[in-house]
Protein backbone atom coordinates (compact mmCIF):
# COMPACT_ATOMS: atom_id res chain seq x y z
CA UNK A 1 0.00 0.00 0.00
CA UNK A 2 1.35 3.46 -1.23
CA UNK A 3 0.54 7.07 0.09
CA UNK A 4 0.63 8.69 -3.05
CA UNK A 5 -2.83 9.11 -4.59
CA UNK A 6 -4.96 12.40 -4.05
CA UNK A 7 -7.40 10.86 -1.30
CA UNK A 8 -4.63 9.66 0.75
CA UNK A 9 -2.95 12.84 0.65
CA UNK A 10 -6.12 14.67 1.56
CA UNK A 11 -6.68 12.29 4.55
CA UNK A 12 -3.27 12.30 5.91
CA UNK A 13 -3.51 16.20 5.73
CA UNK A 14 -6.72 16.08 7.47
CA UNK A 15 -5.28 13.64 10.19
CA UNK A 16 -2.54 15.69 10.59
CA UNK A 17 -4.43 19.21 10.70
CA UNK A 18 -6.60 18.27 13.10
CA UNK A 19 -3.83 16.23 15.67
CA UNK A 20 -6.38 12.65 15.16
CA UNK A 21 -4.09 10.22 15.54
CA UNK A 22 -0.48 9.35 17.46
CA UNK A 23 1.80 7.03 16.73
CA UNK A 24 1.02 3.60 18.73
CA UNK A 25 -3.15 4.54 18.97
CA UNK A 26 -5.41 1.35 19.01
CA UNK A 27 -7.80 2.71 16.09
CA UNK A 28 -11.52 1.03 16.16
CA UNK A 29 -12.97 1.44 12.87
CA UNK A 30 -16.34 1.72 11.60
CA UNK A 31 -16.66 -0.92 8.63
CA UNK A 32 -20.24 -0.95 6.99
CA UNK A 33 -18.60 -2.84 3.96
CA UNK A 34 -19.60 0.36 1.93
CA UNK A 35 -17.07 2.29 -0.14
CA UNK A 36 -16.44 4.98 2.18
CA UNK A 37 -15.34 2.42 5.35
CA UNK A 38 -13.61 0.31 2.88
CA UNK A 39 -11.24 3.13 1.51
CA UNK A 40 -11.10 4.39 5.05
CA UNK A 41 -9.95 0.58 6.36
CA UNK A 42 -7.42 0.49 3.04
CA UNK A 43 -5.83 4.11 4.13
CA UNK A 44 -5.49 3.14 7.47
CA UNK A 45 -4.04 -0.10 6.85
CA UNK A 46 -1.47 2.09 4.79
CA UNK A 47 -0.24 3.80 8.21
CA UNK A 48 -0.72 1.03 10.22
CA UNK A 49 3.30 -0.19 9.89
CA UNK A 50 5.15 3.51 9.89
CA UNK A 51 2.25 5.15 12.57
CA UNK A 52 2.43 2.03 14.47
CA UNK A 53 -1.37 1.12 14.53
CA UNK A 54 -3.41 -1.54 16.13
CA UNK A 55 -6.41 -1.29 14.28
CA UNK A 56 -10.02 -3.39 15.10
CA UNK A 57 -12.90 -3.06 12.59
CA UNK A 58 -16.20 -2.76 13.88
CA UNK A 59 -19.25 -3.78 12.19
CA UNK A 60 -23.24 -3.51 12.95
CA UNK A 61 -25.58 -6.18 11.16
CA UNK A 62 -28.72 -4.29 11.21
CA UNK A 63 -30.74 -7.36 10.06
CA UNK A 64 -33.01 -5.64 7.63
CA UNK A 65 -32.24 -6.82 4.43
CA UNK A 66 -32.29 -10.13 4.76
CA UNK A 67 -29.72 -12.10 2.19
CA UNK A 68 -27.93 -8.92 1.63
CA UNK A 69 -27.39 -8.29 5.48
CA UNK A 70 -26.07 -11.32 5.78
CA UNK A 71 -23.20 -11.24 3.21
CA UNK A 72 -22.77 -7.53 4.26
CA UNK A 73 -21.42 -8.97 7.15
CA UNK A 74 -19.46 -11.77 5.54
CA UNK A 75 -17.54 -9.86 3.01
CA UNK A 76 -16.50 -7.58 5.79
CA UNK A 77 -15.46 -10.97 7.61
CA UNK A 78 -13.38 -11.77 4.50
CA UNK A 79 -12.01 -8.09 3.75
CA UNK A 80 -10.34 -8.17 7.60
CA UNK A 81 -9.23 -11.60 7.23
CA UNK A 82 -6.96 -10.91 4.06
CA UNK A 83 -5.89 -7.47 5.33
CA UNK A 84 -5.28 -8.82 9.02
CA UNK A 85 -7.83 -6.50 10.68
CA UNK A 86 -9.65 -7.96 13.77
CA UNK A 87 -13.43 -7.66 12.91
CA UNK A 88 -15.96 -7.43 16.47
CA UNK A 89 -19.54 -7.99 14.99
CA UNK A 90 -22.46 -6.86 16.33
CA UNK A 91 -26.19 -8.51 15.80
CA UNK A 92 -28.91 -5.76 16.18
CA UNK A 93 -32.86 -5.86 16.25
CA UNK A 94 -34.83 -3.31 16.25
CA UNK A 95 -38.54 -2.94 17.51
CA UNK A 96 -39.09 -0.31 15.06
CA UNK A 97 -35.96 0.76 13.19
CA UNK A 98 -35.54 4.24 12.63
CA UNK A 99 -32.48 6.05 11.27
CA UNK A 100 -31.72 7.61 14.85
CA UNK A 101 -32.29 4.21 16.51
CA UNK A 102 -29.54 2.73 13.99
CA UNK A 103 -27.39 5.43 14.81
CA UNK A 104 -27.77 4.66 18.48
CA UNK A 105 -26.98 1.28 18.33
CA UNK A 106 -23.87 1.39 16.09
CA UNK A 107 -22.42 3.84 18.68
CA UNK A 108 -23.53 2.07 21.86
CA UNK A 109 -21.81 -0.95 20.36
CA UNK A 110 -18.37 0.71 19.34
CA UNK A 111 -17.96 2.16 22.76
CA UNK A 112 -18.29 -1.03 23.87
CA UNK A 113 -14.88 -2.46 22.01
CA UNK A 114 -12.44 0.63 23.80
CA UNK A 115 -9.64 2.11 21.77
CA UNK A 116 -7.86 5.22 21.63
CA UNK A 117 -9.98 6.55 18.67
CA UNK A 118 -12.60 5.39 17.03
CA UNK A 119 -12.77 6.16 12.82
CA UNK A 120 -15.60 7.01 11.21
CA UNK A 121 -16.01 7.03 7.38
CA UNK A 122 -18.01 10.32 6.96
CA UNK A 123 -16.76 12.74 3.41
CA UNK A 124 -17.01 16.20 2.75
CA UNK A 125 -20.04 15.32 0.57
CA UNK A 126 -21.95 13.59 3.41
CA UNK A 127 -20.96 16.83 5.74
CA UNK A 128 -22.24 18.87 2.80
CA UNK A 129 -25.53 16.89 2.73
CA UNK A 130 -25.54 17.43 6.57
CA UNK A 131 -25.33 20.81 6.30
CA UNK A 132 -28.06 21.45 3.91
CA UNK A 133 -30.58 19.22 6.03
CA UNK A 134 -29.68 21.52 9.11
CA UNK A 135 -30.75 24.40 7.10
CA UNK A 136 -33.71 23.15 5.98
CA UNK A 137 -34.84 22.53 9.86
CA UNK A 138 -33.64 25.56 11.12
CA UNK A 139 -30.28 25.16 12.77
CA UNK A 140 -27.20 27.23 14.80
CA UNK A 141 -23.64 28.24 13.60
CA UNK A 142 -23.11 24.74 15.43
CA UNK A 143 -25.51 23.08 12.94
CA UNK A 144 -23.97 25.21 10.03
CA UNK A 145 -20.41 23.45 11.16
CA UNK A 146 -22.11 20.17 10.20
CA UNK A 147 -19.92 16.85 10.97
CA UNK A 148 -16.98 17.80 12.94
CA UNK A 149 -14.10 16.56 12.03
CA UNK A 150 -13.08 15.57 15.69
CA UNK A 151 -15.40 14.96 18.61
CA UNK A 152 -13.55 13.88 22.10
CA UNK A 153 -12.24 10.17 20.69
CA UNK A 154 -14.16 10.38 17.19
CA UNK A 155 -12.11 10.94 14.11
CA UNK A 156 -12.98 11.52 10.88
CA UNK A 157 -10.15 11.09 8.61
CA UNK A 158 -12.33 11.56 5.12
CA UNK A 159 -14.01 14.30 6.15
CA UNK A 160 -12.26 16.75 3.54
CA UNK A 161 -12.30 13.83 0.81
CA UNK A 162 -15.56 14.05 -1.27
CA UNK A 163 -17.40 10.46 -2.09
CA UNK A 164 -16.58 10.96 -5.77
CA UNK A 165 -12.72 11.05 -4.54
CA UNK A 166 -13.71 8.15 -2.53
CA UNK A 167 -14.96 6.02 -5.04
CA UNK A 168 -11.81 6.83 -7.79
CA UNK A 169 -9.54 5.82 -4.96
CA UNK A 170 -11.65 2.26 -4.61
CA UNK A 171 -11.29 1.67 -8.54
CA UNK A 172 -7.46 2.69 -8.44
CA UNK A 173 -6.32 0.30 -5.27
CA UNK A 174 -9.08 -2.56 -7.15
CA UNK A 175 -10.84 -2.38 -3.68
CA UNK A 176 -14.66 -3.96 -3.70
CA UNK A 177 -17.20 -3.11 -1.82
CA UNK A 178 -21.05 -3.51 -1.05
CA UNK A 179 -24.06 -1.27 -2.26
CA UNK A 180 -26.42 -0.93 -0.46
CA UNK A 181 -29.81 -0.31 -3.00
CA UNK A 182 -31.57 2.11 0.18
CA UNK A 183 -29.24 4.63 -0.32
CA UNK A 184 -30.88 5.70 -3.76
CA UNK A 185 -34.38 5.18 -2.48
CA UNK A 186 -35.34 8.94 -2.37
CA UNK A 187 -38.34 8.60 -0.34
CA UNK A 188 -35.49 9.44 1.95
CA UNK A 189 -34.74 12.87 2.75
CA UNK A 190 -30.51 12.13 3.13
CA UNK A 191 -30.85 10.49 -0.25
CA UNK A 192 -33.06 13.08 -1.95
CA UNK A 193 -30.87 15.54 -1.00
CA UNK A 194 -27.73 13.48 -2.21
CA UNK A 195 -29.18 12.70 -5.82
CA UNK A 196 -31.45 15.90 -6.63
CA UNK A 197 -30.24 18.64 -4.89
CA UNK A 198 -26.25 18.41 -4.74
CA UNK A 199 -25.68 17.86 -8.16
CA UNK A 200 -27.79 21.15 -9.11
CA UNK A 201 -25.53 23.15 -6.80
CA UNK A 202 -21.99 22.63 -8.69
CA UNK A 203 -20.76 22.97 -5.33
CA UNK A 204 -16.69 23.48 -5.70
CA UNK A 205 -14.85 20.90 -2.44
CA UNK A 206 -12.35 23.50 -2.29
CA UNK A 207 -14.68 26.46 -1.24
CA UNK A 208 -16.44 24.30 1.29
CA UNK A 209 -13.47 23.17 3.14
CA UNK A 210 -12.20 26.81 3.30
CA UNK A 211 -16.09 27.75 4.30
CA UNK A 212 -16.19 24.95 6.90
CA UNK A 213 -13.13 25.74 8.45
CA UNK A 214 -14.02 29.05 9.00
CA UNK A 215 -17.14 28.22 10.44
CA UNK A 216 -15.51 25.96 12.46
CA UNK A 217 -12.93 28.63 14.18
CA UNK A 218 -15.78 31.19 14.87
CA UNK A 219 -17.79 28.10 16.58
CA UNK A 220 -15.03 27.06 18.84
CA UNK A 221 -14.13 31.13 19.35
CA UNK A 222 -17.31 31.40 21.24
CA UNK A 223 -17.81 27.99 22.94
CA UNK A 224 -14.07 28.65 24.46
CA UNK A 225 -15.59 32.26 25.16
CA UNK A 226 -18.56 30.26 26.68
CA UNK A 227 -16.29 28.91 29.08
CA UNK A 228 -14.69 31.69 30.38
CA UNK A 229 -15.39 33.79 33.73
CA UNK A 230 -18.13 36.03 32.31
CA UNK A 231 -21.72 37.34 34.28
CA UNK A 232 -24.00 35.01 32.88
CA UNK A 233 -27.54 36.94 33.41
CA UNK A 234 -25.73 39.68 31.17
CA UNK A 235 -23.88 37.75 29.01
CA UNK A 236 -24.76 38.04 25.26
CA UNK A 237 -26.96 35.44 24.21
CA UNK A 238 -24.53 33.87 21.60
CA UNK A 239 -22.02 32.87 24.99
CA UNK A 240 -25.26 32.64 27.26
CA UNK A 241 -26.70 29.69 24.99
CA UNK A 242 -23.14 27.92 24.42
CA UNK A 243 -23.20 28.27 28.67
CA UNK A 244 -26.29 26.76 28.63
CA UNK A 245 -25.54 24.13 26.04
CA UNK A 246 -22.54 22.74 28.25
CA UNK A 247 -24.22 22.56 31.21
CA UNK A 248 -26.84 20.63 29.76
CA UNK A 249 -24.14 18.32 27.85
CA UNK A 250 -21.99 17.57 31.28
CA UNK A 251 -25.13 15.98 32.60
CA UNK A 252 -25.69 13.85 29.98
CA UNK A 253 -29.34 15.34 28.72
CA UNK A 254 -29.92 15.98 25.24
CA UNK A 255 -29.57 19.77 24.23
CA UNK A 256 -33.33 21.06 23.31
CA UNK A 257 -35.03 24.93 23.52
CA UNK A 258 -36.97 24.16 25.73
CA UNK A 259 -34.51 22.46 28.30
CA UNK A 260 -32.66 25.23 27.64
CA UNK A 261 -35.09 27.78 28.40
CA UNK A 262 -36.03 25.69 31.77
CA UNK A 263 -32.46 25.95 32.45
CA UNK A 264 -32.15 29.74 32.64
CA UNK A 265 -35.18 29.87 34.18
CA UNK A 266 -33.60 27.87 37.21
CA UNK A 267 -30.36 29.86 36.85
CA UNK A 268 -32.10 33.06 36.95
CA UNK A 269 -34.17 31.85 40.66
CA UNK A 270 -32.69 32.75 43.87
CA UNK A 271 -31.52 29.41 44.74
CA UNK A 272 -28.58 29.68 41.76
CA UNK A 273 -27.20 33.26 42.92
CA UNK A 274 -23.86 31.54 44.63
CA UNK A 275 -23.71 29.39 41.74
CA UNK A 276 -23.62 32.38 39.47
CA UNK A 277 -21.04 33.76 41.17
CA UNK A 278 -18.75 30.93 40.70
CA UNK A 279 -19.80 31.19 37.35
CA UNK A 280 -18.41 34.65 36.89
CA UNK A 281 -15.47 34.31 39.31
CA UNK A 282 -14.32 30.79 37.75
CA UNK A 283 -15.81 30.50 34.26
CA UNK A 284 -17.27 26.78 33.58
CA UNK A 285 -14.33 25.18 32.69
CA UNK A 286 -13.92 25.13 36.68
CA UNK A 287 -15.62 21.67 37.04
CA UNK A 288 -17.06 23.06 40.61
CA UNK A 289 -19.64 25.10 38.55
CA UNK A 290 -20.59 22.59 36.47
CA UNK A 291 -23.70 20.95 38.88
CA UNK A 292 -25.91 23.78 38.40
CA UNK A 293 -28.64 21.63 37.02
CA UNK A 294 -31.87 20.63 39.40
CA UNK A 295 -32.39 17.48 37.54
CA UNK A 296 -35.77 16.28 38.67
CA UNK A 297 -37.01 19.29 36.77
CA UNK A 298 -34.57 18.53 34.00
CA UNK A 299 -36.37 14.93 33.62
CA UNK A 300 -39.87 16.19 34.13
CA UNK A 301 -39.45 18.55 30.93
CA UNK A 302 -39.66 16.97 27.45
CA UNK A 303 -38.10 18.69 24.44
CA UNK A 304 -38.74 17.25 21.21
CA UNK A 305 -35.79 18.88 19.14
CA UNK A 306 -32.48 18.76 19.41
CA UNK A 307 -30.34 22.32 19.41
CA UNK A 308 -27.55 21.67 16.83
Amino acid sequence: MCYNDDMTEQALHTIQQHSMLRPGDHVVVGLSGGADSVALVHVLCSLREAWQLTLTAAHVNHNLRGEQSQADEQFCRNLCAQWQVPLRVHQAQFERFTEAAGREARYAFFSQLGGDKLALAHTLSDRMETFLLNIARGTTLRGLCSIPPVREKIIRPLIDCTRAQVEEYCVAHDLEYRMDESNDDLRYRRNHVRHEILPQLGWSPDHMRRMFAALEQDEDYLVEQALQPIDFLQAPAPLKNRALRNMLERAGRDVTQVRMQELEKQLRSPKFTKKLRGIQKHGLANAENCDTIDCDVLQSTRGRERVD
